[in-house]
């Protein structure tokens, strides 16, 4: 069974004391079932989830939506201790039917709200572990990965179970800022994001730790050209499926330019014409005698980049679908605006639900404003996440797994150089 524990501690050494000492054994331990859970209950019947009562200083703020409250334990010593009244905090257990991509960007997301401080991220042996903190507390929210980075849980998954403990700073056992984690527990740096929106940092902070964008956070909210974003498009496809030979978009070598305007001497030929060969840009070579030029320099707007993004995503040819088909999933009040040739890639975002693009870059919204040009942050937001839910890697399942190999690798090192022979 998938587990998912979120810690609630408060001060700055708090992710050090998850961190210390977090073996292999003691991550077990952290995510079997409490055997004590029975004493903690505060409800007389302890199977019945809708009977336990939650502490009453719980943050609703981290309320996972939708999640259910299963039980809540005290962290007291005392083992008469009640929820509200353990000296060292509490627990409460919860369970979602989501797939843990959804709680994850759920987490990133509320955790880098203006409110929240020291947005950290690590990852440990099978979880990865975000951090931040509000006033005097600190939230650490621990999630299993993903079993292998090529095959992500498919939505049907089963539930995942998390934990909620809020404990204070004088309680708690730990070490300061100043330790290191231990081995095999890798931390993310984040690279400046103070010019990305907040909602989006999350999302072009991990991209940009994917060493494919050079200076992606210099200029965030600068409209990103087509060919750019063609280019982009490309490279972050291939970086994030680079084992899935299969997923990967071929660039063209020499052949007949697809669009007048994009000769083979354009520096970006080598992304759009191998867009166009394979089909995922509309151009004369996928029977669209319109689209004979492509415009490299005019700025992307949110109807094209899911024109040509969705396909990508979907690999395969889109259904014809009518302005009263968008307006019914999406709800938009804009939508007979869109371009009718993107109308189906509009319709078929839809179906990744909270994984879509239009609400990994715009969020909850009622206007879609199909011709508002796309800036860079918003740009790397899409190219977060590719595929659907089920089939499909992130960003996140990328970086996750090259670091992963990368401790092993470190764990299989010796420290000590070979000695050289005596003469």
């Amino acid at each position: 069974m998938n587990w998912l524990r979120i810690i609630l501690i408060s001060g700055i050494g708090g992710l050090g004391a998850i961190l210390v000492g977090c073996d292999r054994a003691s991550l077990q331990r952290t995510f079997s079932a409490d055997p004590k859970a029975n004493q903690w209950n505060t409800s007389t019947t302890t199977s019945t989830a809708a009977k336990v009562q939650l502490p009453t200083d719980f943050p609703e703020t981290v309320r996972y939506p939708g999640a259910v409250l299963k039980a809540t334990s005290p962290l007291g010593e005392s083992p008469n201790a009640t929820p509200n009244s353990a000296s060292q905090g509490y627990e409460t257990q919860w369970v979602t039917s989501d797939s843990r991509d959804r709680v994850l960007a759920f987490y990133r997301e509320r955790l880098q709200q203006p409110q929240w401080k020291g947005f950290r991220e690590a990852l440990g042996d099978g979880v990865t572990i975000l951090s931040a903190q509000l006033g005097d507390r600190q939230l650490s929210v621990s999630v299993p990965q993903a079993s292998t980075a090529a095959s992500p849980e498919p939505a049907s998954a089963a539930a995942i179970e998390f934990a909620i403990v809020n404990q204070k700073i004088s309680d708690a056992v730990g070490v300061g800022p100043e330790a290191s984690p231990n081995r095999g527990i890798l931390e993310v740096e984040s690279p400046d994001l103070s010019r990305v929106p907040v909602s989006l940092q999350p999302y072009v902070r991990d991209v940009a730790q994917l060493e494919v964008i050079a200076d992606l956070t210099a200029t965030p909210d600068r409209p990103i050209s087509r060919a750019l974003f063609a280019r982009w498009l490309v490279e972050l496809n291939n970086r994030i499926y680079r084992d899935r030979p299969a997923r990967q978009i071929r660039l063209a070598s020499a052949s007949q330019p697809a669009f007048a305007d994009v000769p083979a001497t354009h520096p970006e030929f080598a992304y759009i014409q191998g867009l166009a060969e394979s089909g995922y840009l509309p151009s004369p070579l996928s029977g669209d005698s319109t689209q004979t030029r492509f415009r490299p320099s005019d700025p992307l707007t949110r109807e094209t980049l899911l024109w040509w993004k969705v396909p990508v995503d979907r690999q395969q040819v889109l259904p014809t679908v009518s302005v009263e088909r968008v307006k019914q999933v999406w709800g938009f009040k804009d939508t007979s605006r869109i371009a009718p040739a993107a109308l189906s890639a509009v319709a078929a975002d839809r179906q990744n639900g909270d994984l879509s693009n239009i609400r990994r870059v715009l969020g909850s919204t009622l206007l879609f404003q199909p011709q508002k040009p796309v800036t860079r942050a918003e740009a790397a937001a899409a190219l977060w996440f590719i595929g659907i839910e089920g089939d499909s890697l992130s960003a996140r399942d990328l970086l996750r797994s090259e670091r992963q190999a990368q401790a092993a690798a470190e764990e299989a090192s010796p420290d000590a150089k070979p000695t050289e022979p005596v003469p």
